[in-house]
């Protein structure tokens, strides 16, 4: 019976020993294939190096063996682009490495995974003890990951500093990246020559150009005229670069970024440039409305540019639709006529929501207030208010507070809860029927449950 026993164990032993060293060579293989751009042939393989790595975690979970069962798993989820299957094996295959001369390799496949991760500051914390390896190999690559992260982190300077050295074609391109976006413009024109040179133009050149605007017209342009030496460049590609330059402007030179927007719209080639500038350009009409003189104005505008055509229409269409709503409204009801209060609520929402337009919505939220002072809801257009405006919070909530009997001031001070109910389920039932018919007769829309506290 011993001898039974002792002969099962050995070949469970085997078995899962098997299964390792096979996933082992397995791994090798498909890194071979890589190396020789064997692309569809190494990601078969590395689902196999995930069958037999599991097959391994399996039969024998604890230890360095387990941990390296789980690293070999999360090596080839990582490879075959499921880093978000990745990260928890390998950050346990770490732990459990303890001490293993291949710990810093996993915590480097870790830091791969992580530095393409929408949290680049986590992979910056792996890379940080990288950097101290004693194999040099895994310091470069541990400091060009930091570089690449640190440029989705936007610490530009920082960027620039750890791949100083990295002259491969993306380690240019982000350094150029980084530069950009610090104003460095003579060093922006040395990294990109060789692209523009050998005409590069699928290269997404407005990553450079929109943080070049923001340092101004002459460093974006600097840029502009080095890919303006690109022969065979499409005339729609071209015009993409200038939106992109446009666009960037906004924020340093709002003139210069209005003027170029308008050359776009008023080109005869209605491009996927001039698209996005009459789509910028009524989104920032739309922004800049505070009132509904201001709306009106706006619309007027924004039907100007839909005048030109091309996909833009199907953008500016419902943004027309939605500022006729709220323009309606506004003109519906004026000052104590029914409903008009929770029509102002609702378009108030819909302009923060669906316009962008917050003055817009603080201007719709302060009508309640002047027109309705007796309105159920006004607490709650102020507690809105306060969001939308917190400069003015301080003043909006000392009005608010000489409201002592509105069920809202008083749930929120824990008094009661009932009437807030009653009123919250009215509100959410008038906003669904307007979500159903946002430009029909808004009068028609029942304000159910309001009887219980009229």
């Amino acid at each position: 019976m011993r001898r039974a026993f002792l002969l099962a164990a050995c070949l469970m032993g085997c078995t899962w020993s098997n299964s390792l060293y096979r996933a082992r060579q397995l791994a090798s293989s498909a890194e071979r294939a890589e190396r020789q751009d064997r692309t569809e042939e190494a990601a078969t393989i590395w689902g196999q190096v995930a069958v037999k790595a599991e097959s391994a975690y399996a039969r024998h979970a604890a230890g360095r063996g387990g941990g390296e069962a789980l690293w070999l798993r999360g090596r080839a989820s990582a490879r075959l682009g499921d880093c978000s299957a990745a990260i928890p094996l390998l950050e346990q295959a770490g732990v459990q490495a303890e001490g293993a001369g291949w710990q810093e390799t996993v915590w480097l496949d870790l830091a791969r995974c992580r530095a393409r991760s929408d949290d680049p500051t986590s992979a910056l914390a792996a890379l940080e003890l990288l950097q101290a390896s004693r194999d040099a190999a895994i310091r470069r690559e541990a400091l060009t990951l930091a570089g690449r992260a640190l440029v989705r982190a936007g610490r530009w300077a920082e960027a620039l500093e750890a791949l100083r050295e990295d002259e491969t074609e993306d380690g240019r391109w982000q350094r150029a990246i980084a530069a950009a976006h610090l104003g460095r413009t003579s060093e922006v024109l040395t990294l990109v020559e060789p692209r523009v040179t050998r005409g590069d133009t699928m290269t997404d050149w407005a990553a450079l150009l929109a943080p070049l605007g923001g340092h101004g017209a002459a460093s974006v342009d600097s840029l502009l005229g080095l890919l303006g030496t690109m022969p065979m460049v499409a005339a729609a590609t071209r015009q993409q670069w200038a939106y992109a330059a446009a666009n960037g402007l906004a924020a340093r030179d709002p003139v210069e970024s209005e003027r170029r927007l308008q050359a776009l719209v008023s080109s005869s080639d209605e491009g996927p440039g001039a698209n996005s500038a009459r789509i910028t350009l009524a989104t920032r009409r739309m922004g800049a409305v505070s009132d509904s003189a201001s709306l009106a104005a706006a619309l007027v505008r924004v039907r100007a540019l839909q005048q030109g055509g091309g996909s833009a229409a199907f953008v500016l269409r419902p943004m027309l639709r939605v500022g006729d709503g709220i323009l309606m409204d506004i003109r519906a009801h004026p000052a104590d006529s029914a409903l008009g209060d929770l029509a102002f609520f609702h378009q108030a929402r819909v302009a923060r929501d669906s316009l962008l337009a917050p003055a817009l919505a603080d201007w719709l939220l302060a009508e309640i207030e002047h027109r309705w002072p007796t309105s159920p809801y006004l607490v709650k257009s102020m507690l809105v208010r306060m969001e939308l405006q917190p400069d003015s919070a301080a003043a909006i909530r000392a009005r608010a507070r000489m409201h002592t009997d509105s069920p809202y001031l008083r749930y929120l001070e824990g008094r009661e809860g009932r009437p807030f109910a009653v009123l919250e389920d009215s509100l959410d039932r008038y906003l669904a029927s307007r979500a159903i018919r946002p430009v029909d007769d808004p009068d028609t829309a029942p304000r159910a449950g309001l009887t219980d506290f009229e």
